[in-house]
């Protein structure tokens, strides 16, 4: 009870506001705005703190609770010897208020240009100006990065600097035979006549009763390949079965569903490229005579049979496969068109190739020095983008590499019969050269650009006067729906045919001086 007594004592003798905030409330007793309580930093403002309890030692207690805060005599200490005042105690009556932003040049130069006006403008300006202050200075610390030109923009400086022009299958312009002939076999391919051999022709009748989406089997569909426009010299086949076997009716369904659920769901360029593109080029060609197909993909199955032309992922190494500096021209073509995603090569090591491949400057037989293909000669290159995107991008990236690949077999050529291959330098890069390697019977330079579902056949060819074109575009297929995949096979099986009979012999016969 005499704890109980003092406690009560010491609250009846406190008054009940000190007469300074009296007198403080009194005068602005006017105001709008809410004043806050005097803070108890001052001595004068402190309660006094009631006495002891004869029955409870709290010293311990207390001390730990106030041990964050200075003792006031402490305090007093510290403003008599030091110029600067300490930090003021937090009043705990205080309305809580959220910590001010540091104040930086550009906003305290705001509140000065703004002193009289209103205390909301003056708070937007800062923050305005200070957000600038910031962005400026962030800005200045590190590179501006170039702006990168337009895919359009790149193609109109391509033409003018005569590095390579854009033309139209349907242009009617004139173009060599062999690619008048293979333009024909593949839009008869892209027909759907052909496309599949005439011993899958029952298994297909009977999907076709069952599923509208075999509605498309018609006779047309297992008849030879007939050239409307074939050269005298043609090495092309125009038997089904002669190009490679017919996928099986279960592949074709497997690789529509990856196709259709990829599109769904929206998988970006790499899934399509595993889960669709990727098998289509391997099963089309793989069972060519002493041909098979390998990924540098480290998620993805690699064969290892005999392999004698192979498909590359040229993505997976995107930080190295490049078209070499020697190579890429002048930077306003190729600044970041320097790579393909796909390419097909032939991987065969004769003697003679080793030592073409030792012979060149950065010991590559192709135009990159990527470690996989040192010494195995492109044959086709593939670019992919996602369904309808990009198509200007996807036809200078072709543009540029096929345009590097031209130039690496000209120096090839010009080795191997002694002449001196001179850097293409300064102004000399816009002015075509002569080709060595279309006079020595090279006639085109085969690529694929695909758009999610969609698949396209591109060409590039030179003149013996060094004027190169890339012809576009022949759809030959799409995986949107089975007949689209039938064609696909077919044209890619085409394609191999090609490196087998065309391309391989003349590198043989032109650069590596066999037979």
């Amino acid at each position: 009870m005499q704890s109980q007594d003092s406690v009560l004592a010491w609250i009846s003798s406190l008054p009940r506001y000190p007469a300074e905030y009296l007198n403080h409330h009194e005068c602005d007793s006017n105001s709008r705005k809410r004043k806050r309580a005097p803070t108890s930093t001052s001595p004068s403002h402190r309660l006094p703190s009631p006495p002891k309890s004869p029955n409870m030692n709290m010293d311990t207690t207390m001390q730990e609770y106030y041990d964050d805060e200075p003792a006031e005599d402490d305090a007093n200490a510290q403003n008599t010897n030091s110029s600067q005042p300490s930090a003021p105690l937090p009043d705990p009556n205080s309305t809580p208020r959220a910590p001010k932003q540091q104040r930086t040049m550009g906003t305290m130069a705001s509140e000065a240009a703004v002193s009289d006006a209103d205390s909301r403008s003056v708070t937007t300006t800062s923050s305005i100006n200070s957000s600038a202050h910031s962005l400026g200075t962030s800005a200045s610390r590190g590179k501006k990065r170039p702006r990168q030109p337009s895919p359009r923009k790149q193609k109109a400086v391509m033409g003018l600097e005569e590095a390579i022009e854009s033309v139209s299958f349907g242009s009617g312009m004139d173009r060599p035979a062999l690619l008048d002939d293979l333009e024909s076999r593949i839009e008869t391919l892209a027909e759907g006549s052909g496309i599949v051999s005439p011993t899958h022709k029952n298994s297909l009748v009977s999907q076709a009763q069952r599923s509208r989406q075999f509605s498309w089997v018609k006779n047309k569909s297992f008849a030879r390949i007939p050239p409307r426009r074939a050269a005298q010299d043609s090495t092309l086949l125009s038997s089904r079965d002669q190009l490679g076997p017919t996928p099986t009716v279960e592949w074709v369904k497997e690789i529509w569903r990856q196709a259709d659920d990829a599109e769904k769901v929206g998988h970006h360029e790499g899934q399509w490229n595993c889960a669709v593109h990727y098998p289509l080029l391997y099963a089309a060609l793989r069972h060519f005579q002493q041909m098979g197909v390998c990924s540098w993909c480290a998620y993805l199955p690699t064969p290892q049979p005999p392999s004698w032309i192979l498909v590359s992922d040229c993505n997976y190494l995107s930080t190295t496969a490049q078209i070499h500096a020697d190579y890429a021209r002048f930077d306003k073509i190729a600044h970041h068109n320097k790579r393909v995603d796909f390419c097909v090569y032939v991987k065969d090591d004769p003697p003679e190739l080793i030592a073409t491949t030792l012979a060149s400057p950065f010991q590559s037989i192709n135009h990159t020095d990527t470690a996989g293909l040192l010494q195995r000669p492109i044959a086709l290159s593939v670019e992919t983008k996602l369904t309808g995107h990009d198509w200007t991008q996807a036809q200078n990236q072709m543009a540029a590499w096929l345009l590097a690949h031209w130039d690496m077999l000209d120096d090839l050529v010009t080795r191997v019969r002694g002449g001196v291959v001179v850097p293409r330098t300064g102004d000399d890069t816009r002015r075509p050269r002569p080709s060595p390697a279309a006079a020595a019977g090279l006639t085109l330079l085969p690529g694929i650009i695909v758009q999610g579902h969609e698949w396209y056949f591109v060409a590039a060819t030179r003149a013996a006067n060094g004027k190169t074109n890339l012809w576009h575009k022949i759809p030959f297929g799409s995986t949107q729906t089975i007949e689209g995949i039938y064609k696909v096979f077919a044209v890619l099986q085409l394609l191999g045919n090609w490196i087998q009979e065309t391309y391989w012999p003349w590198f043989r016969r032109v650069i590596l001086r066999i037979g």
